[in-house]
C-alpha cells in the first residue's frame, strides 16, 4: 500500500500537508542502488524545492519521503509518533 499524502498530525503547522507526497520512482531507485546506499542528497525534497537532507521511511519500511532540513524539523515529533525511521545524508539513523 502506498501512502499518497501525509495527513496531520505529522507536525505541519502552517504548511500544507498535501505538498508532501511519496517520492516517485523511489522503489525503482532502491532496487537499482540498494535502499541503504541511495544518494538522496542530490535530489529535491518532496515537500518543497529545497535539497533533500533526510530520507524518512514510514512505518512498514515500504514508503519513503525526502525532507529538507526545515520540514524535517517541523515534522519530527509527528514522524516519531508514527514510528518512522529517518536517515541523514551520511545514512546515519537520526530518528527511530
Amino acid at each position: 500500500m502506498l501512502v499518497g499524502m501525509l495527513q496531520p498530525p505529522f507536525g505541519f503547522s502552517s504548511h500544507s500537508a498535501e505538498s508532501c507526497a511519496v517520492s516517485p520512482g523511489s522503489e525503482a531507485r532502491d532496487a537499482e542502488v540498494g535502499r541503504d546506499e541511495a544518494d538522496f542528497t542530490t535530489q529535491r525534497a518532496d515537500c518543497c524545492s529545497s535539497r533533500a537532507a533526510y530520507r524518512v521511511l514510514l512505518a512498514g519500511g515500504h514508503d519513503e519521503l525526502l525532507f529538507c532540513g526545515h520540514h524535517f524539523r517541523v515534522a519530527r515529533s509527528g514522524l516519531y509518533e508514527s514510528a518512522a525511521r529517518a536517515y541523514d545524508g551520511a545514512n546515519r539513523l537520526v530518528l527511530a
